[in-house]
């Protein structure tokens, strides 16, 4: 298993609350930390797994109600974030 961090944009998002629901479906698909930046909407969401683990992810979001735009999606460790 591998350290992912997946960069998003979501589009739809008006509140904490959002926020919360946001990262509730994340983490209802193994999401160990989810990030969510509210002035610009980019997340970056942490998992453990492989990468093809970042689409039940996604889809909990989309579920959840709203839009989103990949960004980057690697190995935490070639990442300099």
């Amino acid at each position: 298993m591998d350290d992912y961090v997946m960069i998003i944009r979501i589009n739809g998002i008006h509140c904490v609350g959002c926020l919360n629901r946001i990262k509730q479906a994340a983490m209802s698909k193994d999401a160990e930390t989810v990030d969510i930046n509210l002035e610009n909407h980019i997340a970056k969401i942490y998992f453990k797994g492989e990468q093809s683990d970042s689409e039940a992810i996604n889809q909990a979001i989309i579920d959840a109600g709203y839009d989103i735009e990949l960004l980057t999606l690697a190995k935490e460790s070639e990442l300099n974030i």
